[in-house]
């Protein structure tokens, strides 16, 4: 019986979408970032489904909304970086 993780189910799902450098292929990758796109607002609705119980009384939901937090300050830097644009980025802006 195989076993899958979520990592591997998703790169089946979604396809690469890492740069290769050849106008075929990085358009299809190009492409698949939608897929990336609907994974991140579905994880992102998860996340702030369990974080709108960070005032409530119960143990538990305290429990879910802590964690929540604990999942987005993980990622926080990284999508900070993801954000900023490159040198090339901004200058092809200002080309405009």
């Amino acid at each position: 019986m195989n076993e899958f993780t979520i990592e591997t189910l998703l790169d089946k799902l979604v396809g690469s979408t890492q740069p290769y450098g050849e106008s075929e292929h990085d358009s299809k990758a190009l492409d698949r970032l939608d897929y990336v796109d609907a994974i991140l607002e579905w994880a992102t609705d998860r996340l702030y489904e369990c974080r709108r119980s960070k005032n409530n009384y119960q143990g538990s939901m305290i429990a879910l909304a802590k964690k929540a937090r604990e999942i987005a300050d993980r990622y926080i830097e990284t999508f900070k970086d993801l954000a900023e644009p490159s040198e090339l980025e901004r200058e092809r802006e200002e080309m405009k």
